[in-house]
């Protein structure tokens, strides 16, 4: 399993990819972190068809993503 910080950092720059090159780097940082929250956010909301299971170690690595995505 990919490193909670690694991911955190993954899913933000995916996102800042998709961002409009106007923006200031400041802007694109926020609107991705945002857009990466609401990733991980999808994912712990699906948890029972995802089998992932509050306590279980996928739900406290996602968890874990969204708080290092969080302090980026």
């Amino acid at each position: 399993m990919i490193h909670k910080i690694e991911k955190a950092r993954e899913l933000v720059d995916a996102f800042k990819d998709l961002i409009f090159d106007e923006m200031s780097p400041e802007s694109s940082k926020a609107i991705s972190k945002l857009c990466a929250l609401v990733v991980v956010d999808e994912m712990l909301n699906f948890q029972d068809r995802l089998f992932i299971t509050e306590g279980s170690l996928a739900y406290s690595y996602w968890q874990e993503v969204k708080q290092e995505i969080e302090k980026l």
